[in-house]
């Protein structure tokens, strides 16, 4: 009997499914498709203004490398002509509400 997949695993092939066609596609590399999301997440902290602290929640890295994945997707399937704007990126409110409880607990 085949197991099914819990949504954090579908998460997970999604994202590395995403990545192997982005690489595919644009001849990247780890390192640097790794740097540039990472990058892109301190960035979206910045430019979001959240709270000190949030560069360590795993919530955050968790949503952010699945919406990397999804805007991937989208520049993909538009023939490279849409990209979307990091700084539209906007988690749910419990997502939110869990970055913001892990940051507050980074720091203290």
């Amino acid at each position: 009997m085949k197991k099914r997949m819990t949504q954090a695993e579908k998460q997970r092939q999604y994202i590395e499914d995403v990545k192997n066609k982005w690489f595919e596609a644009v001849k990247d590399t780890e390192e640097r498709y790794t740097q540039n999301e990472f990058e892109r997440g301190l960035l979206w902290i910045e430019i979001k203004n959240m709270p000190k602290g949030t560069e360590y929640s795993k919530t955050f890295w968790n949503w952010w490398k699945l919406r990397m994945a999804q805007a991937r997707e989208v520049i993909m399937r538009s023939n490279w002509e849409e990209s979307p704007k990091i700084e539209q990126f906007e988690p749910t409110s419990s997502i939110l509400r869990q970055i913001k409880d892990e940051a507050q607990s980074s720091i203290a």
